[in-house]
């Protein structure tokens, strides 16, 4: 290792060093003197007026001086009398006040400074800094002070922060100080001080406070009334007194105060403004034209006459000559950002978008694109050019420039609404809407989007109602929307009624043509509506709205025609503008994929979006058509394209790969990705932070809450999608499902009574269960259905079954005679009709109306099974089996035909025609080996329980594929409970032997515990069953509904005094999983009788009772026995006895109750 030359550093050191330092102060030196330099020069340029080149110099010398505050201060105060000479862009308004700011923190004791500083927070809308920086101002000074506040200018300002903060007392309170004005009498108590401007400016906002802040117009008025006692000879005042009337539509105090300003200043350019604008109101455009003239000759140089000049061009119907208004002041004013601004605006009103472009270009140029004005005309060239999602991220960055500034956020959120529908974001153009409404209710534009938006959203009486609260004066009646409103509640014929009318008085507009025709469509039919597209002519029928409704009516005819005429139509919108194509191809493609065309209905989009990059819809119709394939590869590259449009973080992108991550789920179940679903629930919750009334994002986390398992959540969330979004047919329909599924029978009744198109699913939903609050639950949907519309025959035939299931029979059989005395009755009615009859013992009824059928009917099958059920109930039981045996198939019984042949057996059976009925099930059982267990149950219910057992017997030893042994476990224990241990000892022993094998292979299999607690039950150990009940409870792998049957058939054997409140535990956490089913009501209904609760009791087994057993039956009569209503006992004793002919055996328990009804009833029953 080398040593250092010690003595080699210390020279150098001694050497370099010095000169460094030498080369450091000279640099200082240098410095100074170029400061020094910059500060003398920018004063030269701010004097020859080179404001900019000022701004310059300073900002350089400040960079090489910060701690120089004088300089600071000059550069700030420099920087804002650069922007009151030119329209200032977003970087100089950022730089004057952080120049401001930093002026002030150097120098905090120069007022004049400070107030600049609170005057721009004002400015700004940072009312909050405005305060503080008042407050130091308006603190307690010293004499010294060179100014003394405070000054009404200070106090003006203070009264400008606090209304941006929302403090209107403190406001009034400074203003009334101001004016003389006592804020609790609201009355002036001493003078209002000089006849100034800035008297008059208090006046002004004290009136504008109680006018649109405290909504005390009568205080407004007299206020604005002192302003014109203050200052009579100012005609500023008697302007500002124009536009107050104006503003409140008094049109003759308007007239009168702006002619007396023009007494005052005859020549001046405002008092010529006003003149012109209370003109327009008047609709005197005469007179607005000669004003305009005259104060055009004398103010030539002056924008606004220019810009009035094209108001009133405008206000005439002549855009043109609006436009070359303008240009004139052009000519006399070239630089005017003013006047270039409104020529582009007028040339975007009128469709020019080229020019619009090179007017915004040049403005931009001028002003630089980051100024308010040029991005808001940016924002609104792309909405013209239909660039829709460009135009919606310009205008959101533009829009908390402007939040201040209430016309221009206006504006931008009017262009933002209009962005929001073509990219499908109807949630946020309602949002973007009510917000509009909320601040100016009086805006027509917002007020249509809205309602269109709602339509969107499938809330059409909301849009109808918000359209009813327009004001009268607006222009335009918007008929195709009010019509789309109208249709989309099911008003047809007031929809087909004021569009014919509209159309007939515009018979050249195509949107009313279209709507007129969709409307017939939808009240009469393709046909009707076709013909009425013929009328119209060809020319107009060309045009886009017109093909997109021949779309609609090609959609419904055969495949072949439409597929034809769509293609015909997808050629005729090829020759359109491209700007006009987009929208039919669109509709062809919606219409294509509705018919199940999808390659069809992909093209077309893809067609659109490789013409417009942008579009988002198109990717999103593209997205959700791969999406429905199940396909997540091809929905993958779907989602990439959306992803690239609007980027990976919006709520699209976020949306998109949600849904695919959760189609890879779908497809892996049942091994459920956990990671992937948490990864796109995380992604929609995100989403949804951005978009929360987003019904695609409700309706992909209930999807994922579905495969999670969650119904409670997934319910919640198909209820927030349907809040939040149209109501199509598959959504409502899967949250009734659910509903239904969960026992809410009212919930999903009250849906579907608000998308009447969805009433027969849910009430043939609901008339499916087995629980009778179902089945009232559809009668409430269809009898408020038609308080409103005539029913169906289909819905008025579902009614009188229902209400025939509930007890009303009276009520049934008067529907269904009248359904089926009308001469088109359909045959089915009939035969409904007769077997109803036959069920209630009314035969000489059944009979004639079976005569009637029999003419319009002869020979059918139907007919043959209502012959046999009324001869057998007649007790004719030859002619029964007369018409029973046309019933039986061809012999040999084919194994094809064994169902068919089974639901003979279950029909002779019934007709009590037992040696056929034997019969045909030995003939099915030996083509069908499943028939094998119909056949023993068959034996068994008609005391053969050995032979059912025998033949149970040789499926447990060699089961078939097609019968699970659990099966015939469960044949086995339901057959010998037909009969006592000690008459067929045999087979209760072999069925106890199979219980055990069961038992030793799966010794903790649910299903196999809960038939051997049954088995034991049978056999009255009831100790022992209820300790096979404890452990299905007890055990984890227990589903719920198994659970909660052990749950109901333990409460049921501890309905006792002395257990009866374990048992209303066990039995309400049943009825909670599996609903209020007939049996589970029956179990309740026996333990509130153990409590002691007769009324509760009898209310359960009523309901039970509609689905009647013996044992339900006795039940019953128990508890009315117990209520001390023994006539009804004695009646309900009846019926079960009744009924005990298909029950050969009661189990000891309810044999006992028999016993005991039975002598209790006794009396009763004898009583004729």
């Amino acid at each position: 290792m080398r040593r250092l030359n010690s003595r080699l550093l210390i020279w150098l050191a001694a050497i370099v060093v010095p000169a460094t330092m030498g080369l450091y102060l000279l640099h200082g030196f240098q410095v100074a003197r170029k400061a020094d330099t910059l500060v003398a020069r920018a004063r030269e340029k701010r004097a020859a007026g080179e404001i900019d080149e000022a701004v310059r110099l300073l900002g350089r010398y400040v960079g090489l001086r910060p701690d120089d505050v004088a300089a600071s201060a000059e550069l700030a105060t420099t920087l804002l009398t650069r922007l009151e000479a030119l329209p200032p862009t977003r970087r100089d308004v950022s730089r004057a006040f952080a120049a401001l700011e930093t002026a002030v923190r150097g120098n905090p004791d120069d007022q004049q400074l400070r107030l600049k500083l609170a005057e721009f927070c004002v400015r700004l809308g940072r009312h909050a800094d405005a305060q503080q920086h008042l407050a130091r101002l308006t603190a307690p000074r010293t004499a010294a002070d060179d100014h003394a506040y405070p000054t009404t200018a200070v106090e003006l300002l203070r009264a400008r922060a606090a209304i941006g903060t929302g403090d209107l007392t403190a406001a009034v309170e400074i203003l009334a100080t101001i004016v003389g004005f006592d804020p609790d009498s609201r009355a002036f108590v001493s003078p209002s001080g000089p006849p100034d401007s800035e008297t008059a400016t208090a006046l002004t906002l004290l009136a504008a406070i109680f006018a649109t802040r405290l909504d005390d117009p009568a205080t407004a008025d007299d206020v604005m009334r002192r302003l014109q006692q203050v200052c009579p000879n100012d005609p500023q005042v008697w302007i500002t007194l124009a536009r107050w009337h104006l503003e409140r539509d008094d049109l003759e105090a308007a007239t009168a105060a702006a002619a007396h300003s023009r007494t005052l200043a005859a020549d001046d350019a405002e008092t010529a403004l006003i003149t012109c604008e209370v003109a327009l109101a008047r609709e005197d455009l005469t007179a607005a034209e000669q004003t305009v003239t005259q104060a055009l000759a004398a103010h030539p140089h002056d924008e606004r006459m220019h810009r009035a000049e094209a108001l009133l061009a405008i206000r005439r119907g002549r855009p043109a000559e609006a436009v070359a208004a303008i240009r004139a002041g052009l000519a006399h004013q070239p630089e005017s950002s003013g006047l270039q601004a409104m020529l582009a605006e007028l040339l975007l009103t009128q469709g020019d978008h080229a020019a619009a472009r090179d007017v915004i270009d040049a403005l931009s140029a001028a002003e630089g694109r980051d100024t308010p004005r040029v991005t808001l005309l940016e924002g609104w060239c792309l909405v013209e050019e239909r660039q829709w999602l460009r135009a919606k991220h310009v205008l959101e960055q533009l829009r908390p420039q402007v939040v201040s500034a209430d016309q221009l956020r206006r504006q931008v959120d009017l262009l933002l609404a209009r962005c929001h529908g073509p990219l499908g974001a109807f949630d946020e153009q309602l949002a973007v809407c009510e917000s509009l409404l909320a601040d100016a209710p009086e805006l027509t534009a917002a007020r249509r989007t809205a309602a269109a938006a709602l339509v969107a959203l499938g809330r059409p009486a909301e849009a109808l109602e918000l359209l009813e609260r327009e004001p009268g004066t607006a222009a335009e009646e918007p008929t195709t929307l009010r019509a789309k409103g109208l249709l989309a509640m099911g008003q047809v014929e007031a929809a087909v009624e004021l569009l014919t009318g509209a159309a007939a008085r515009q018979p050249a507009d195509p949107q009313l043509q279209a709507a007129r025709v969709e409307a017939i469509f939808r009240q009469q039919g393709p046909i009707a509506a076709r013909e009425v597209l013929a009328t119209i002519p060809a020319t107009l029928a060309k045009t886009p709205p017109l093909l997109a409704t021949r779309a609609l009516l090609a959609a419904s005819l055969p495949p072949d025609e439409a597929a034809e005429t769509l293609a015909t139509i997808e050629t005729a919108a090829t020759q359109l503008p491209r700007d006009e194509q987009w929208s039919v191809l669109a509709a062809v493609a919606r219409h294509q994929a509705t018919r199940g065309d999808r390659t069809a209905a992909t093209r077309l989009w893809e067609a659109i979006l490789a013409a417009q990059p942008d579009d988002l819809a198109a990717a999103w119709e593209l997205y959700d058509l791969a999406a429905s394939t199940g396909d997540a590869t091809a929905t993958q590259a779907r989602q990439e394209a959306i992803e690239q449009i609007a980027g990976t973080a919006s709520a699209d992108g976020r949306t998109a790969r949600a849904g695919v991550l959760m189609l890879h789920v779908a497809a892996a179940m049942p091994d459920r990705d956990d990671i992937a679903l948490d990864e796109a629930r995380h992604l929609l919750i995100e989403a949804e932070a951005e978009r929360p009334r987003w019904q695609r994002v409700h309706l992909l986390l209930a999807e994922a809450e579905r495969l999670r398992g969650n119904r409670v959540a997934e319910r919640e969330r198909l209820q927030q999608a349907i809040a939040s979004g149209p109501r199509h047919s598959a959504i409502v329909r899967r949250l009734i499902a659910l509903l239904v599924a969960d026992h809410r029978f009212d919930e999903a009744a009250r849906l579907a009574l608000t998308a009447t198109a969805e009433t027969i699913f849910a009430t043939e939903l609901l008339g499916r269960r087995p629980e009778p609050a179902a089945w009232q639950a559809a009668v409430g949907v269809l009898e408020s259905l038609a308080s409103s519309q005539p029913l169906t025959v289909s819905q008025r035939v579902q009614l009188a079954d229902l209400r025939d299931r509930l007890g009303h029979w009276s009520e049934c059989r008067a529907d269904l005679q009248s359904l089926a005395a009308a001469a088109d009755a359909a045959p089915s009615i009939t035969a409904l009709l007769v077997g109803k009859l036959i069920d209630h013992e009314e035969l000489a009824a059944a009979r004639s109306w079976l005569t009637k059928l029999q003419r319009t009917s002869p020979g059918t099958a139907g007919l043959l099974v209502l012959e046999a059920r009324l001869a057998a109930a007649s007790g004719d039981r030859q002619a029964a089996r007369a018409a029973a045996e046309k019933l039986l198939p061809a012999r040999p019984v084919q194994p094809a035909d064994t169902e068919a042949a089974s639901r003979v057996t279950r029909l002779l059976e019934e007709l009590q025609l037992v040696d056929m009925a034997d019969q045909l099930h030995a003939e099915i059982a030996a083509k069908a080996p499943a028939a094998v267990v119909e056949r023993a149950e068959f034996l068994a219910r008609h005391s053969r329980v050995d032979e059912a057992v025998d033949l149970l017997g040789e499926l447990w030893v060699a089961p078939p594929a097609a019968v699970p042994r659990q099966r015939v476990l469960r044949a086995a224990v339901t057959a010998v409970q037909t009969v006592t241990p000690a008459a067929a000892p045999q087979a209760w022993a072999t069925v106890a032997r199979w219980l055990a094998e069961a038992a030793e292979d799966a010794p903790d299999s649910p299903p196999v515990l809960m038939l051997r607690a049954e088995f034991e039950t049978a056999r009255e150990n009831v100790s022992v069953a209820e300790s096979l009940y404890r452990a299905v409870l007890a055990d984890g792998h227990a589903d719920k509904p198994t659970q909660a049957v052990a749950a109901n058939n333990l409460a049921f054997q501890l309905a006792a005094p002395a257990t009866a409140d374990e048992a209303a535990a066990l039995i309400d956490a049943a009825i909670a999983t599996l609903g209020p089913q007939p049996d589970l009501l029956d179990t309740r209904g026996l333990v509130r009788l153990a409590q002691g609760n007769v009324a509760a009791a009898i209310i359960d087994l009523e309901e039970a009772c509609l689905a009647p057993s013996p044992a339900k039956l006795m039940h019953l009569a128990k508890a009315y026995s117990a209520r001390g209503n023994t006539t009804r006992a004695a009646a309900t004793l009846a019926r079960a006895r009744g009924r005990m002919t298909a029950s050969p055996r009661l189990p000891g328990r309810e044999e006992s109750l028999l016993e005991e009804l039975e002598r209790d009833l006794l009396p009763a029953l004898q009583r004729p």
